[in-house]
């Protein structure tokens, strides 16, 4: 925020949510005397020197051209490891002054860093060398080991399935083996769960409250008024206990907060250091300590990432500070680590037994490192060579039983061999012999003796028939283009070329009357879906863009022009409270679009000039 108000220049702040734009604009203005305006679905304020805006609504203003990219000479992007998916990446690059990113960690993906995008690294420090400069307080990572059986729980793209994950780990006797180590160690503090799904989350706050502990959760449907309301009486003391899953991973801070809970297992290293939301420094409490408890399940396909690889130890400390109050050493040489303020030891409660000594804590992090590392490349290809694997398809088919990655975080592994044209060299992989690169006569004629029209059916088949991607396919020298230099998938499937004039006749003969009309029935007589009709060159279009139902379908011309105040009349009586509401009936109920309708001379403005849809919908306060 300091650099924002140094810098002098109009600057925009990115932010991944509501939630943290709320709470990094009330930083600002408590630690600057800059001006700071709001960009986001409850405030459209870009008249500030300083505005804090969220990644969703950047894009949406970008694309407008409500922000022109070269009127902002600094960008500055919080949580900016989010930055890097594809849409929000384009969007990003488009600034081309100085962009700054913040995060706790740097990836997005196993390919993809935050280098991608912004080139130049200004500093980096982990988690456990902030502790020990003091910027993150003194930590106790502890191990849970419960009875629950993950043998169940597959392993898809590198994750485990969250649907199988939450219905083995969401059981009364873990749930309450969790609620009996809070009551036995942490009753004094406030503690933050991490939990597998919505059901758990709200279960596990359940089981806290009817033990006297009062607990809330907050899911991606909690709204953002009940959202304020939890989190303030968080911070107050009068909940002590907020389950969450997976919504408050970042940004969330609260500095009374002392203990995480890891109910939910990760096999993402972004997620188990993100999630820990304890750690933050306490003024009114200097000798504060983060415990992080890691709930640890058993014959799990694949070892789940633990705090203590995160830190690289068992405990952690602010080594600048004199710590008074320390353990013997129980061996020569080792140091001297200083005691928790809570008497802690090994214990065993029913259906739980906890791990805190820290010989005891490491011995479990190097197993757990050693059975990941098990899956070097290396290692991985003489196995899978060992199993005779002849293809991408047999790999794909054998890699759950054999425990080895998935196909798509395996060809994303750096070491995996590509070809010259980049598409993956799974022969150099398997150990095969090379292909002659030129079979695209030979793919073609299978896939037409096999009766294949369309993408979907080749991506469909190509596995087991062991056919490139259909990207790869089209970079082929002897795949055909149209005369534009776009792919002509007609001339490859041997189909008849796609013919406008002909699409428009079939869909008025069959009585289409709507856009509705043509979504609904499109697949059944195989016609383009309704986003590929629209980009078609001969498409009609209206003046403002859109495509002309009216032109294609043949009706009456002017169904668009509509009366605001009948539709309006229409929307309050469907009891329509955003815009979100309205895009997803709009085409059912023959509305206009959302352009068409915001376009309209009457539609009410706020005295910022940006839509005023609580005027619309009738739910202003009055």
């Amino acid at each position: 925020m300091k650099i924002a108000e140094a810098l002098g220049m109009k600057t925009l702040i990115v932010s991944p949510t509501t939630v943290i734009l709320m709470q990094n604009a009330e930083e600002t203005t408590e630690f600057t005397d800059s001006e700071v305006g709001k960009y986001y679905e409850g405030s459209k304020d870009l008249s500030k020197k300083i505005t804090h805006i969220t990644y969703h609504s950047l894009i949406r203003a970008v694309k407008g051209r409500i922000i022109k990219p070269e009127d902002i000479p600094v960008l500055i992007l919080d949580e900016a490891h989010g930055s890097l998916g594809p849409e929000r990446s384009r969007v990003v690059s488009k600034f081309k002054g100085l962009r700054l990113g913040f995060s706790a960690t740097t990836e997005f993906s196993g390919d993809k860093t935050l280098t991608h995008l912004l080139k130049e690294e200004i500093f980096r420090m982990d988690v456990s060398e902030a502790i020990q400069e003091g910027l993150i307080c003194q930590t106790q990572a502890i191990h849970a080991f419960t009875n629950v059986d993950m043998s169940s729980v597959q392993i898809a793209e590198g994750k485990y399935d969250q649907e199988q994950l939450e219905k083995v780990v969401n059981t009364q006797g873990r749930n309450l083996a969790a609620v009996e180590l809070y009551e036995k160690k942490f009753s004094h503090l406030k503690a933050f769960i991490n939990c597998a799904g919505v059901t758990h989350t709200r279960e596990v706050a359940e089981l806290f409250n009817k033990r006297g502990i009062p607990a809330a959760c907050i899911t991606e449907d909690t709204g953002e008024g009940e959202r304020k309301h939890i989190r303030n009486q968080y911070k107050s003391g009068a909940i002590r206990i907020l389950t969450n899953a997976r919504v408050l991973r970042e940004g969330f801070n609260e500095p009374t907060c002392s203990v995480t809970f890891n109910l939910h297992p990760t096999l993402s290293p972004v997620v188990a250091e993100q999630r820990v939301r304890s750690g933050r420094l306490d003024k009114d409490d200097p000798n504060k300590w983060n415990y992080v408890v890691d709930f640890i399940d058993q014959n799990a396909k694949r070892p789940q990432l633990l705090y203590s690889e995160v830190l690289g130890a068992a405990k952690l400390w602010d080594t600048s500070k004199p710590q008074p109050n320390t353990l013997q050493p129980t061996a020569a040489g080792q140091i001297r680590e200083p005691r928790l303020p809570i008497e802690f030891n090994d214990l065993s409660l029913e259906g739980l037994r906890v791990v805190v000594n820290t010989q005891n804590v490491m011995e479990v992090t190097k197993r757990n490192l050693d059975e990941r590392e098990k899956w070097t490349f290396d290692a991985l290809q003489k196995e899978v060579r060992a199993e005779r694997i002849q293809s991408a398809y047999e790999y794909e088919s054998n890699a759950p039983s054999h425990k080895w990655p998935s196909r798509i975080t395996l060809v994303t592994m750096p070491e995996f061999p590509k070809n010259p044209d980049s598409s993956n060299d799974w022969d150099t992989f398997l150990g095969r012999e090379k292909k002659e690169k030129s079979d695209f006569v030979k793919i073609q004629a299978e896939v037409k003796a096999q009766h294949i029209t369309s993408t979907i059916e080749y991506r469909r088949n190509r596995l087991k028939n062991k056919w490139p991607s259909d990207t790869v396919l089209a970079k082929m020298s002897e795949f055909p283009k149209n005369p534009d230099g776009s792919n002509d998938w007609d001339t490859f499937f041997g189909r008849e070329k796609f013919n406008f004039v002909k699409l428009q006749a079939e869909a008025r003969a069959k009585g289409i009357k709507t856009s509705a009309d043509y979504a609904r029935d499109y697949s059944a007589n195989e016609w383009p879906d309704p986003n590929t009709l629209r980009r078609r060159p001969e498409s009609p279009k209206n003046p403002d863009g859109s495509f002309d139902w009216d032109t294609f379908l043949g009706r009456e011309k002017g169904r668009d022009k509509f009366d605001l105040a009948k539709l309006q009349a229409e929307v309050k009586a469907k009891g329509l409270m955003s815009s979100g509401e309205y895009n997803r009936i709009y085409v059912a109920n023959e509305w206009p679009s959302i352009p068409t309708l915001i376009s309209h001379p009457k539609f009410p403005k706020k005295s910022d000039g940006s839509n005023d849809w609580a005027e619309f919908f009738g739910t202003k306060k009055k």
